[in-house]
This record gives structure tokens, sequence and C-alpha cells, in this order.
């Protein structure tokens, strides 16, 4: 595999399913706390058993134009 031919994609808009789960929070997390990406991140989550909205606390406030 060659390396020097890797493109970089940059998403616009990223949709996260299940975004307060375990796995979606700390995805969602990462990514804005990145510091190359800048796009906004729209979260559905069904909020069942898995599904805490404490995962996420902070989130909303501190990145308001892109979450």
């Amino acid at each position: 595999m060659n390396t020097k031919n890797k493109s970089k994609i940059e998403f616009n808009n990223l949709l996260v399913t299940g975004g307060c789960g375990f796995i979606g929070s700390n995805f969602i997390r990462y990514l804005m706390d990145k510091g190359d990406f800048s796009g906004r991140i729209i979260n559905v989550d069904k909020l069942t058993y898995a599904g805490n909205p404490e995962n996420l606390s902070g989130i909303a406030s501190d990145f308001t134009s892109r979450y």
C-alpha cells in the first residue's frame, strides 16, 4: 500500500447514530477535541437502556455551533 496517495476526506456534516452510548459518545468527544475536524455533528439516539444523555454533558454548551 502506497501511503503517499492517501487523500484526506473532509466532512461538513457527520451523522452519528447511537451517540449517547459508550462508543458513540466517545467518538463524538474525540471528533470535537480533534483540531482538524471543523464540521457539524448530528447525533441520533433512541435512548434505550444503553443510551445516556449524560455521556455528552457539556458538549452541546461547549460546541453550540457544531453540535
